[in-house]
């Protein structure tokens, strides 16, 4: 996944850089977001010497970015089909409403797999590290590419 910022000012060794949010990276937890809706902020480790100004090509690895997804989405997903067909049997065996005792205990399973995702929380950021890395610098006059690629 790559993007594009620029960047903003620079503090020792990492550039501040300013990204427009798009629908892909909105919610990822990366970045933060400024004080307006549509930039957000991140700090770099500025290992192309960019300076204030410049335009910095970033690039955030597409296996890094599907594992977050799997884990954010696929896991509560297969927690809530799980959960439906589990419920749907105890309704069986208990003589209860089936439908009823499905959708209860999807809605529990599927709470709880965000419940232990957010507990993980530190583990797989740290296993996952989702910090995109500068890979281009341009000039701000002409576009060209001063370092990189």
């Amino acid at each position: 996944m790559r993007e594009y910022g620029i960047v903003l000012e620079l503090s020792d060794n990492n550039a501040i850089i300013g990204i427009e949010r798009n629908s892909a990276c909105s919610k990822c937890g990366a970045c933060e977001p400024d004080s307006g809706h549509f930039q957000m902020k991140v700090s770099l480790k500025n290992t192309m010497n960019a300076k204030p100004g410049d335009i910095v090509e970033l690039q955030l690895s597409s296996i890094k970015f599907l594992k977050a997804s799997v884990i954010l989405y696929l896991i509560p997903l297969l927690a809530l089909i799980f959960g439906v067909a589990l419920g749907y049997g105890v309704g069986i065996y208990l003589e209860i409403n089936r439908e009823f005792c499905g959708i209860i205990c999807g809605i529990l399973l599927t709470f709880l797999a965000y419940l232990l995702i957010k507990m993980k929380e530190p583990k797989f950021k740290k296993d996952i590290d989702l910090t995109p890395q500068i890979i281009g610098v341009y000039s701000d006059e002409k576009g060209e590419c001063l370092y990189g690629k």
